[in-house]
């Protein structure tokens, strides 16, 4: 998804969580690549806790992109904020600055001051992440469906012998 009006306060995000606050639930995470060109490094977890191990699943397989470990770091201001705010868990790449503070949000912020190799690096780590999350949330959901029919016919079986 792409949004516009991040730089002016999330707007985009947020109206887009306004629109579909019915369908939340089909949203198991957000990852936001937002900080131009920079080598991504790892995934900043927004104290997202419980969702640490499943993070670390998801980039097992991913080694040969030599991320860091994922950290624990909040940030504010990208638009996983406005995602997190509601209860769905908000990711984000953390980059190497590179000419960011030269050149981002100025006259000069052009195509020609992209690092090619790292957009390129960052976008393949983004679809992978993005890929083997669709994998491992999938299994996870279907476990947690299968507990809580398991929990029910307990349930029903105890009331039944009760």
């Amino acid at each position: 998804m792409l949004f516009s009006g991040e730089e002016q306060g999330l707007y985009g995000s947020q109206e887009y969580v306004k629109a579909h606050k019915n369908d939340l639930e089909k949203i198991s995470a957000v990852l936001v690549h937002d900080t131009g060109t920079g080598r991504v490094l790892t995934l900043g977890l927004h104290d997202n806790y419980q969702d640490r191990e499943l993070v670390d699943q998801v980039l097992a397989p991913l080694r040969e992109l030599k991320l860091m470990e994922p950290r624990m770091a909040r940030s504010f201001g990208t638009d996983h904020l406005s995602f997190d705010e509601v209860g769905v868990p908000g990711f984000f790449c953390i980059q190497e600055r590179a000419e960011y503070n030269l050149t981002h949000h100025s006259q000069s912020d052009t195509f020609d001051k992209v690092w090619k190799d790292d957009l390129n690096q960052g976008r393949g780590g983004v679809g992978g992440v993005g890929l083997q999350h669709r994998e491992l949330a999938g299994d996870v959901a279907a476990a947690a469906a299968a507990l809580q029919s398991r929990e029910r016919c307990d349930k029903e079986r105890g009331s039944a012998e009760g």
